[in-house]
């Protein structure tokens, strides 16, 4: 069996707070009786999750009927990777960051991979409201959900509750563990009316698990061995005690220190902030690497960010709009005495040609619209010493960009009220030891 087509919705609602993005319009689903109504869930997971026997089947529980469909798909019939891949996770939101969809996805996009369909004979909608204006419940949280790292999601554990009692059953001709909250952290529902079979609403939930954002941040990072110590940083310095600005400004420019350039000029720890470009010539093609536009680059230091420095209360808050533009990173804490703080970081390319006016007006103006007076300016490095890889700046060496920004800091500082500290970090290709 084939899985459903989707069209695109004209319109869409996201609910972040909840990691929900509702396609279509939710009041459509509240027009006629509850049980006029059915729910299509669907979920993607890799092949192994159990003994897979590929099938339709009917399943009876509490007198309800139940459809149940387990089979395998690619990427052009993935219902979840569909629904999510045009999402850019982090416009608008800090928690949340842009890297690749693929990343968050169960299957880590690895195909073929298992479809698993459960077709409820009713609206299942824990989620909903329609009392209120969003149509959306609003969940507070309360000591049940911090004594067990909820809140959960009712919806998926009644999903999770059907398929362990159709697979422990003698309907299903293999012998399978009973499934966990854990077991999957993605799936869609598809609400559609039982007269006309047209489908409603399309929500996906995504990111159920207490667990499955920091795990595809670990997948990302592409080093389990690097993120494992990036993330026990945070352990080390959970007790760093954050009393002033200078206390944050001093803390900040510590995990630099300690993540980005340790791991990046140290390890080498560089792919990340690299890609590979094919360039068209009369006999054909090569492949040349140059860096990351800016753009590509900041979700990885949002997620070393993000891992480090969440235990000690530190918001970090990517390319927030303050009024006058966009700014790469602010990191803002309220100490216990109710004081907030700010501190600005912004990076840049050395071969960028806004360097010098990122420190003497960008990072100044962002700090007078934040009310701080801590600002870190990072540049990187890409230029290798021969310029094989990648020659720019032109003009400069490494030597010199580091100079110009470290006494552009200085003078910033110095003639407008500020403390600007400036980080270089070579992320530059360099040859292994053996070369050497």
């Amino acid at each position: 069996m084939e899985p459903s087509v989707r069209t695109p919705f004209s319109e869409s609602n996201i609910d972040l707070k909840y990691l929900n993005y509702f396609y279509g319009d939710i009041t459509s689903i509240n027009q006629q009786n509850p049980e006029d109504y059915y729910s299509v869930t669907e979920a993607i997971m890799p092949l192994g999750l159990f003994p897979l026997e590929e099938g339709d089947y009917h399943f009876e529980m509490d007198d309800l009927h139940y459809s149940i469909h387990l089979f395998k798909v690619n990427s052009e019939n993935d219902p979840v990777f569909k629904a999510s891949k045009d999402i850019r996770l982090g416009s608008g939101s800090p928690e949340m960051t842009d890297l690749p969809i693929a990343a968050f996805l169960d299957n880590r996009a690895i195909y073929p991979a298992l479809m698993i369909r459960v077709v409820f004979p009713f609206k299942l909608d824990n989620w909903a409201d329609h009392s209120h204006p969003s149509g959306i419940k609003v969940q507070l949280s309360n000591e049940y959900d911090e004594i067990l790292g909820g809140p959960f999601d009712s919806d998926k554990i009644a999903i999770i509750a059907v398929l362990n009692k159709f697979l422990s059953s003698d309907l299903y001709p293999l012998s399978v563990i009973p499934l966990t909250y854990s077991s999957f952290s993605n799936y869609v529902t598809s609400y559609l009316c039982k007269t006309t079979k047209h489908q409603l609403l399309l929500k996906l939930s995504f990111l159920t698990n207490a667990d499955a954002y920091r795990n595809a941040l670990y997948d990302y990072l592409g080093n389990a061995s690097i993120s494992h110590n990036i993330d026990s940083l945070g352990f080390i310095i959970a007790d760093t005690p954050i009393h002033s600005e200078s206390d944050l400004h001093t803390l900040i420019l510590n995990v630099i220190d300690k993540t980005l350039r340790h791991y990046i000029e140290d390890r080498r720890w560089i792919q990340p902030f690299w890609q590979t470009k094919s360039i068209m010539e009369s006999g054909g093609s090569r492949i040349e690497r140059i860096p990351k536009p800016e753009t590509e680059a900041q979700p990885t230091l949002f997620v070393i960010f993000e891992l480090v420095l969440r235990r000690l209360g530190v918001h970090v808050i990517r390319e927030s709009n303050e009024g006058i533009g966009e700014l790469d990173f602010r990191f803002s804490y309220t100490t216990p005495t109710g004081i907030p703080l700010n501190v600005i970081a912004e990076f840049k390319y050395a071969h960028s040609q806004k360097v010098e006016d990122g420190i003497r007006k960008q990072l100044p103006a962002y700090l007078r619209s934040v009310e701080s007076k801590s600002g870190i300016f990072v540049q990187f490095w890409f230029k290798d010493t021969n310029g094989l890889t990648f020659n720019k700046p032109h003009d400069k060496t490494l030597t010199d960009a580091v100079k110009l920004v470290n006494d552009l800091g200085v003078a910033t500082s110095e003639e407008q009220g500020f403390k600007i500290s400036c980080v270089t970090i070579d992320a530059s290709h360099r040859p292994s030891a053996s070369q050497l």
